[in-house]
C-alpha cells in the first residue's frame, strides 16, 4: 500500500474534500456542530465516533474538521480495487477482523503503522470503536482495536507527546434520506498518559478501562436506546414528543437534549415499571392506526390550525405559484434522481444505502450539469441554469416534501370543520399520551 500521502499532507486530497465539502452541506438540510473546539491542535488526535450510518459517520468529521484525517475502516469494503484505490486516495485504509481470515490479520501491522506515523506527525487518526455499524440508535460494545492502537503509539512516542481521544457522538434524524439533519457532538479530549501506568503493569486492565471511559463518554454524546424489547417503542415516542415540540425548539442540539432526556427516563422504566411502557407501546400503536384509518399522520394531531382565511389563501397561493418551478425542475432532474435512487438501493447493507446515494447522487448530478453544456442553446441561457438549476432543485426537493404535508393538513382541517367524533377522539388520545410524555421528559 503506497502510503506517502496518508500520514502527511495532500493537495488532491484537500482539493477534493473543499469540492465534496458542498454537496455534503447541501445533502443535509441542517447540519450543527457542537464543541468543535474540544479538538486538540498540534497534538496527535485519536476520533473515537459511535457508527451507525456506514462512510456518512467518517464524513462527517471530515467535513467539520480543519486537518487531514486518516481513517480506519473494516477491511471487507476493500474487495474491489476499483474501491480499495478510491478509499485509499480518500485516507481511508484497512482494518482486518478475525471474521476476515485468521492470516488476513497479519495485515494491520501495516494499517497500525500508517497509523502510528500519522499520529507521530501530530496528525489525526479515526477509527470506528464498534468495529461495524448498526441501524439503531444505541452504542454497541465497544471493540478493543482503538485502545490498543493508542496505547501502543504513546508508548512509542517520545513522552513530550500527548496522545488524546476525542469521543464524537452523531445523531442522524434519518439514516437514508435526503435532506435529513445531522447533529456532531465533540466531547472531552482523553489524555491516554492516564492508563499508561496500569498499562505497562497489565495491560488487559488498562485497555478495558479506557474502553471503558471511551464509551461512558459516547453514551453521553448520543441518543443510546440501550434495550431490545421497547427499542420501537422508546424510539418512536421520541420522535413524536419531538415533532409535537418543534416550533419550541431552537437547535438540533437542544431537541438532542429533550431526546436525551426523555429516553433516559423511559428506559428507566425497563429495570422498573415495565407495564408503562407496555401501555405506551398500545398507545402509540393504536394512535397509529386510528390515524391511518382517517388518512392522517399523528404528526398533524399537534399542528395548530391556522383559523384566518387569509392565511390559508395566501399558503395555496404560494404552492400554486411555486407548482410550475417545481414540475420544471422535477422534470429537469428526474433522470439523475431516479438514476441515483435506483443504484443506491440495491445496497445489499441497507446502512450504505446513505453512503451509495451521496457519492452516486453527486457523480451523476456533476455528469447531468456538465451534459447541459452540450445542449443547442446560447451560452448565456447554459450559464443561468447552471447557477439557477442547483437552487432551484434543492428548493424543489424541499418544496415536494411540504407538498406531502400540506395534503394531510387539509385532510385534518376538513374533518375537524365536519366535527368528526373520530377525530376528537383521536385528539383526546393525542393530547393525553403527550402529556403524559411531557411528564415522563420533566420539561
Amino acid at each position: 500500500m503506497k502510503s506517502d500521502h496518508l500520514h502527511s499532507h495532500s493537495r488532491r486530497y484537500a482539493l477534493l474534500r473543499k469540492i465534496i465539502s458542498f454537496y455534503h452541506e447541501v445533502y443535509y438540510e441542517d447540519i450543527c456542530v457542537i464543541n468543535a473546539d474540544n479538538i486538540p491542535e498540534n497534538e496527535p488526535v485519536i476520533f473515537a465516533p459511535n457508527h451507525q450510518n456506514a462512510l456518512m459517520d467518517a464524513l462527517a468529521i471530515i467535513f467539520t474538521t480543519k486537518k487531514q484525517i486518516l481513517f480506519m475502516a473494516r477491511a471487507d469494503i476493500f474487495k474491489k480495487e476499483s474501491i480499495k484505490k478510491i478509499l485509499t486516495f480518500m485516507k481511508i485504509i484497512p482494518v482486518y477482523r478475525i471474521r476476515d481470515g485468521k492470516e488476513a490479520l497479519a495485515n494491520n501491522d501495516e494499517s497500525f503503522e500508517i497509523a502510528f506515523r500519522s499520529l507521530k506527525n501530530n496528525e489525526v487518526v479515526g477509527i470506528m470503536p464498534e468495529g461495524n455499524h448498526g441501524d439503531q440508535h444505541r452504542l454497541r460494545p465497544l471493540k478493543k482495536g482503538f485502545a490498543r492502537l493508542a496505547m501502543q503509539s504513546q508508548e512509542l512516542l517520545d513522552s513530550s507527546i500527548h496522545v488524546k481521544i476525542v469521543p464524537v457522538g452523531l445523531e442522524y434524524s434519518n439514516y437514508q434520506a435526503f435532506r435529513g439533519n445531522l447533529l456532531i457532538k465533540y466531547g472531552t479530549p482523553i489524555d491516554v498518559r492516564e492508563y499508561m501506568d496500569v498499562y505497562s503493569e497489565n495491560p488487559a486492565k488498562a485497555l478495558q478501562s479506557l474502553r471503558e471511559r471511551v464509551a461512558k463518554e459516547l453514551v453521553s454524546l448520543m441518543i443510546n436506546i440501550d434495550t431490545d424489547d421497547y427499542y420501537e417503542t422508546i424510539y418512536q415516542a421520541k420522535e413524536l414528543f419531538s415533532s409535537h415540540n418543534k416550533k419550541k425548539i431552537a437547535s438540533l442540539n437542544e431537541k438532542f437534549e429533550m431526546e436525551k432526556k426523555l429516553t433516559g427516563n423511559l428506559l428507566a422504566l425497563v429495570e422498573g415499571n415495565t407495564s408503562e411502557l407496555n401501555d405506551l407501546r398500545n398507545k402509540l400503536k393504536d394512535l397509529e392506526l386510528d390515524a391511518g384509518q382517517l388518512n392522517l399522520k399523528p404528526w398533524v394531531l399537534g399542528w395548530e390550525n391556522p383559523k384566518k382565511s387569509m392565511h390559508w389563501f395566501s399558503e395555496i397561493t404560494r404552492y400554486f405559484a411555486f407548482l410550475p418551478v417545481f414540475a420544471v425542475t422535477a422534470l429537469f432532474h428526474a433522470v439523475p434522481y431516479y438514476a441515483s435512487e435506483y443504484f443506491s438501493n440495491r445496497a445489499k447493507d441497507k446502512q450504505f444505502v446513505s453512503s451509495m446515494r451521496f457519492l452516486i447522487s453527486y457523480i451523476f448530478y456533476i455528469l447531468w450539469y456538465l451534459l447541459m453544456l452540450l445542449f443547442p442553446i446560447s451560452i448565456i441561457l447554459k450559464g443561468i441554469l447552471l447557477i439557477t438549476m442547483p437552487v432551484l432543485g434543492i428548493l424543489s426537493f424541499d418544496f415536494g416534501d411540504s407538498l406531502k404535508k400540506i395534503f394531510v393538513k387539509i385532510r385534518f382541517v376538513i374533518l375537524k370543520r365536519q366535527n368528526s367524533n373520530a377525530l376528537i377522539e383521536l385528539q383526546k388520545d393525542y393530547a393525553n399520551l403527550i402529556n403524559w410524555l411531557t411528564v415522563k421528559s420533566n420539561l
